[in-house]
């Protein structure tokens, strides 16, 4: 993961910690492509997987699309969040930060 992406990764999961919102990170070295954030939102009684990326040129892989599209039929809420404000647009809609 990209330095940036992981400076995205870390604001999420500071947020989702200081309201108490369980998040884990799938080894991906065991599950290539696999989303980078599962989160387990008790307060609307879901479960996000959570795609974040860093607002460049980088797209999703190829394993990236199969999960996401996996997830979907599996009735999974799947979300790709790009860049800061996807990012910030998520955690006042779903965390409340």
């Amino acid at each position: 993961m990209a330095k940036r992406e992981d400076n995205l990764e870390t604001r999420f999961t500071k947020a989702c910690k200081i309201k108490g919102i369980r998040t884990i990170k799938v080894n991906p070295r065991e599950h290539d492509g696999f989303p980078d954030r599962i989160v387990f939102n008790k307060p609307f009684g879901e479960i996000h997987y959570i795609e974040l990326k860093n607002n460049t040129y980088y797209e999703r892989t190829h394993n990236q699309k199969n999960w996401a599209s996996f997830i979907k039929a599996c009735g999974g809420i799947y979300f790709l969040l790009d860049g800061d404000e996807e990012v910030e647009d998520y955690i006042e809609r779903f965390i409340g930060e």
